[in-house]
């Protein structure tokens, strides 16, 4: 008694020095769940990924388990022919995974390398000759090369960078392109002026011209008069040839992104702008020095456009562009100008970061925000405080939502590569993006892989999957999408986990996997939990997901515990603090909220839904009572008519003459048919739908008595009359028939 009076005083108050319970912080222990993903190089998966230097948006990612399937699947014969080669190709795969681990800035090619040598140097000899020409087999299949890079904290920064410089090179080509045609144009515009002035066609001109051989062919004062324009007109006033030079000054020295005339530019000191950041601050600056650098670009690009098409009007141009200022740029323009990539390492740093995280967001500029955040519990060790549960975690991307014309991505590193393609939009919409991404480090999990505890955070829900993209329409139900997220339509995801008991018998139960079992793997929060010994195990305790399901009575009466395994996988209960129960329902309840704005579970929905099922049923009352009242009407009324009438007669009704149907016929009720497609499954030429969905006989010759049979025997209704058979000389038939006969 006194030692449930301990588990119930440690769930109610936490630890204390009287409650005799195990501490676990010298325990090495996970959730059970984690047992069987301790390895991740054995197994298979997403990671690593190659992030490839192209210019296809579906290029720039691709798991190394992808591009080996796709080697294997365009040259490994099929059958045991191609075994040898597909065990070697895998076994490159393996070696892959397990030598990047401690690696950084690899490519496919220098990784396929290095583990073709290691696995060459433990082959047997006799397998070599075979071994090599597998290799010389493959190699010009690997036609994706890039840098190899597993799931951790360089990852998301990697895969971003990668995708932005991709967009950057097909913006920058646009763009540079544009101003270097207005360059040209504008230099055409003043070189044919420069062709028609006075001193290039004076007589001392022209005669240097044509050299000292034909000095004597010519009279040069007689072709100077008669090639110099007798109209001024036929000159570029002083005003336009002003503006065109001054038009081209800007353009020429624009440092958003390099001209053709860049490096014609000898004395140029200061390079192109940069438009990687690693803070808010830096960038806010960056943006705001080079707002007045983009209002002029814009408008000189705006006034060469007009020059080169002879429409500038000075008296109606020149007061526009006079007041041409930060008001004036439309998205489109904002567009022309390269993306801003800020990588925020740790997330925002405090109320002023995330003000100016806010300013960006709602500038309108194109800027991009990877906000990457390595702990989602941070400061919550030791605290007897509430548990904020990973709040910062969700906060900036609701605050970025709530702007409504910023496109969001929240997921854990484990989820990007799932993503990518969400990534991808994220990066070419034309306003601003943030990205939230969670990336474990050590201390989330000592020693646990970083995709393990990247994966679970969002298993748990502690950081869910998230989309929001204001391109997709014009209301949640298109722009927001939370379906890359497991088991959506649950509280928790429920996974099955097999274990050997002490009598050695496999047993199966399923795990409901919490924000609890999240924590539990952080080490920081072990005085978060007790271990209850074995032998003292009992039916009061209850697994930690079904303790947040019971309602009050049920929970006081309970105590809640999670499974975990220790490095030798001994399977241990621990008691759960109820500080974190409670912060596990405010996880549930901001999930919830979730599942709502993504169209789960959604009480408006549901409130319509039950709405309209209550006026349905009114209506249907009503005309039931209407039906009742005619009919009671229509009895009353042959009732008075019948005594009126004088007494005739009765002549006995004619019997109706009944339609007899054979019973040795296969008949279908088809006004009863619920279409549950099990008749048509069988054999669709036998039987067939009509207009309403509902099964009939359509060619008794297209089958046979037997699938007649099965026909009558799976129908959910009852409604298929397998008759007897038509062909005498089917094989099985008394058997048939005795099945037949129970559905006549």
């Amino acid at each position: 008694m006194n030692k449930t009076i301990n588990l119930i005083a440690f769930n109610l108050i936490g630890k204390t020095a009287e409650s005799g319970l195990d501490d676990i912080s010298g325990l090495d222990l996970q959730p059970a769940l984690y047992a069987g993903f301790t390895d991740l190089n054995k197994l298979r998966h997403d990671f690593p990924v190659v992030l490839g230097n192209y210019d296809d948006a579906g290029s720039f990612a691709r798991s190394l388990s992808a591009i080996v399937n796709d080697i294997l699947k365009k040259n490994a014969p099929q059958g045991s022919e191609g075994e040898f080669m597909r065990c070697q190709i895998l076994n490159i795969e393996q070696e892959i995974r397990e030598n990047i681990a401690g690696s950084a800035g690899l490519s496919l090619m220098e990784a396929w390398v290095t583990a073709t040598h290691n696995l060459r140097s433990r082959i047997d000899n006799n397998l070599l000759k075979a071994f090599d020409k597998c290799l010389e087999h493959i190699w010009g299949a690997l036609k994706f090369d890039g840098q190899i890079i597993d799931c951790n904290a360089a990852l998301p920064i990697a895969m971003l960078r990668q995708a932005w410089a991709i967009d950057q090179r097909k913006k920058a080509y646009a763009s540079r392109k544009r101003v270097d045609e207005l360059i040209l144009r504008l230099e055409h515009i003043l070189g044919a002026e420069i062709k028609k002035s006075k001193e290039t066609l004076s007589p001392n001109s022209l005669k240097g011209s044509v050299g000292s051989s034909f000095e004597n062919a010519f009279d040069f004062e007689v072709m100077s008069r008669v090639l110099t324009p007798a109209n001024p007109r036929d000159r570029l006033p002083e005003g336009r040839r002003q503006r065109i030079l001054d038009t081209l000054k800007v353009l020429q020295s624009q440092r958003f992104f390099k001209s053709a005339k860049w490096s014609q530019k000898k004395s140029r000191r200061a390079g192109p702008f940069s438009f990687l950041f690693k803070s808010a601050a830096s960038a806010l600056r960056a943006i705001e020095s080079r707002i007045s650098d983009m209002v002029e670009l814009i408008r000189v690009i705006s006034i060469a456009e007009l020059e080169i098409a002879n429409r500038y009007e000075p008296a109606k141009h020149d007061a526009f562009f006079a007041k041409f200022d930060e008001s004036s740029l439309l998205p489109e323009d904002l567009a022309f100008f390269p993306t801003y990539l800020i990588w925020l390492d740790g997330g925002p740093k405090g109320a002023k970061d995330k003000a100016r995280i806010l300013k960006l967001l709602s500038s309108g500029m194109p800027v991009k925000i990877l906000a990457q955040n390595e702990d989602i519990l941070d400061s919550l060790t030791g605290s007897k405080k509430r548990l904020p549960f990973g709040d910062k975690s969700w906060q900036l991307a609701n605050m970025a939502i709530s702007l409504n014309d910023v496109f969001v991505l929240q997921s854990s590193s484990a989820n990007l590569y799932k993503v990518r393609d969400k990534l991808w939009d994220g990066l070419t919409y034309y306003g601003p993006a943030l990205f939230c991404v969670f990336s474990s480090g050590d201390l989330n999990g000592p020693g646990l892989p970083s995709y393990l505890v990247s994966a679970a955070a969002t298993e748990s829900r502690a950081f869910p999957t998230l989309s929001y993209d204001p391109s997709k329409g014009p209301d949640w139900a298109s722009r927001l999408s939370i379906s890359y997220n497991p088991q959506l339509d649950k509280d928790w995801p429920v996974h099955s986990f097999s274990y050997e008991d002490e009598d050695l018998q496999r047993l199966s139960e399923d795990i409901v996997f919490t924000f609890i079992e999240f924590v539990a793997s952080d080490k920081r929060f072990s005085n978060f939990f007790a271990r209850v010994p074995r032998r003292e195990w009992s039916e009061a305790m209850v697994p930690a997901g079904q303790y947040l399901e019971a309602n009050s009575d049920e929970q006081g009466k309970t105590i809640p515990y999670v499974l975990m395994v220790d490095e030798n996988h001994i399977l241990h209960r621990l008691v759960v603090d109820d500080r974190l129960i409670r912060a596990a329902r405010r996880c549930r309840e901001m999930w919830h909220s979730l599942q709502e704005m993504g169209g789960v579970h959604n009480s408006h929905a549901r409130n319509l839904l039950e709405l309209e099922r209550e006026l349905w049923q009114a209506e249907k009352d009503s005309e039931i009572a209407k039906l009742r009242t005619t009919a009671l009407a229509d009895s009353t009324t042959k009732i008075s008519d019948q005594k009126a009438a004088p007494s005739e007669p009765e002549t006995p009704d004619e019997p109706e003459q009944a339609q007899s149907v054979s019973t040795d016929d296969p008949v279908i009720e088809t006004p009863r048919c619920t279409t549950c497609n099990e008749c048509t499954d069988i054999n669709p030429q036998m039987f067939s739908y009509n207009d309403n969905m509902q099964a009939f006989l359509a060619d008794l010759s297209a089958g046979t008595y037997r699938q007649l049979v099965e026909a009558a025997e799976n129908c959910q209704v009852s409604i298929i009359h397998p008759g007897k058979p038509r062909d005498m000389s089917e094989p099985n038939l008394d058997e048939l028939m005795e099945r037949a006969a129970l559905f006549h």
